[in-house]
């Protein structure tokens, strides 16, 4: 015979609870979002650098948003 379920795992299920991550993934984590505030930081400094030197604004963006996808891939 089969235990009555208490009230406190009728309304939280084994199922549903996630483990914690690891310190690893953590870091893994933090890592990328580094990468990703990096290459916003060079994207606007690459767009800044092309318009004072004359490339319109269309062109200059196009670049700096290769310029932080390519560094995104780097970082994977």
């Amino acid at each position: 015979m089969e235990r009555k379920m208490s009230r406190n795992e009728r309304r939280h299920p084994k199922e549903n609870i996630r483990q914690a991550p690891t310190i690893k993934e953590l870091a893994i984590i933090k890592v990328g979002e580094y990468i990703t505030n990096t290459a916003k930081i060079v994207k606007k400094y690459y767009f800044n650098a092309m318009r004072s030197n004359g490339i319109s604004e269309v062109r200059a963006n196009k670049i700096a948003d290769e310029m932080e996808e390519m560094l995104k891939a780097e970082a994977k």
